[in-house]
Formats: C-alpha cells, sequence, structure tokens
C-alpha cells in the first residue's frame, strides 16, 4: 500500500486508495462566485400559466358529512383558588382539569 499523498487519501477499513481530487478543506478561500445568487445575472421567467385551483373542501366521514346547523358554546366563571385546590385534589394540571371537565359534567347530569 503506499503512503497517502496531498490528493490520495487511504481508507483503512477498506484497504484502497481513494482520490480526494477536488475536495475541498475547512482553511481554503471560497472560489470567485461561489457565494453569488444564482439567478442574479439571467432573468428567472415565471411564464404567465394559469394557477392551480385549489380543492379546499376537506375531506369529511359519510357519516359526518351533513352541515352542522346548531353550534354551541358555554363559559362558566371559577375562582383561581378554587380551581387550583380541585386540580391538586385530583393530581392534574389546569390543563388536564379543563380537558376532564365536559366528561365530568356529563356524568355528573347522567347524559
Amino acid at each position: 500500500m503506499t503512503s497517502p499523498t496531498p490528493t490520495t487519501a487511504s481508507s483503512l477499513r477498506y484497504k484502497a486508495v481513494l482520490d480526494s481530487t477536488g475536495v475541498r478543506l475547512a482553511g481554503e478561500p471560497l472560489l470567485e462566485g461561489e457565494t453569488d445568487e444564482p439567478f442574479a445575472q439571467s432573468p428567472y421567467e415565471v411564464g404567465n400559466a394559469p394557477l392551480p385551483q385549489v380543492i379546499k373542501d376537506g375531506y369529511v366521514l359519510p357519516e359526518h358529512s351533513d352541515p352542522v346547523d346548531a353550534y354551541y358554546r358555554s363559559e362558566i366563571t371559577i375562582g383561581r383558588e378554587q380551581f387550583l385546590a380541585v386540580a391538586k385534589a385530583n393530581n392534574a394540571t389546569p390543563a388536564i382539569l379543563v380537558c376532564r371537565a365536559p366528561d365530568a359534567i356529563r356524568n355528573a347530569a347522567n347524559i
């Protein structure tokens, strides 16, 4: 096996001499034009083709394809100290308690 030269490198794993011509090192200066904008010197034509039409209707399961006629929103006011005490008593974070609240309300009302 020959010793590596500046333009070759050896691979110990595959026992081969690899050609490293064209491989640039970190300390070398940049080539001329290497950081230039690629389309700055020549015009970049986009043409006058019409834009594609985008279908904005999402997929809906057949059992839920009927339009919704009624929307419901409920608001409640809870004192901060009481809310945090309930969260702590149930080993829950406030966010988890809020997420579980609709289930608790349904269960309490036997809905």
